[in-house]
């Protein structure tokens, strides 16, 4: 099992096998073994922008990063 977690924005994601017209409006998405998913989303603001694993075994190892927009 593992996570994304998106701070200061929201994302659409299209889970694999759905339809181009149908998805979520979230900040955090859990996956599966195996599970994929298209997460898309843009930002209003420069600024950076935090994404982390909300499973604390794996951030505490380095699963996270920033988005740097300009």
């Amino acid at each position: 099992l593992n996570s994304f977690h998106l701070h200061g924005n929201f994302f659409k994601l299209f889970r694999s096998g759905t339809r181009p017209d149908f998805y979520e409006f979230t900040d955090t998405v859990m996956l599966c073994q195996g599970e994929r998913a298209i997460l898309e989303f843009k930002y209003k603001h420069a600024g950076d922008f935090l994404f982390h694993s909300h499973q604390n075994e794996f951030a505490e190892r380095g699963w996270l990063g920033i988005f740097r927009v300009v």
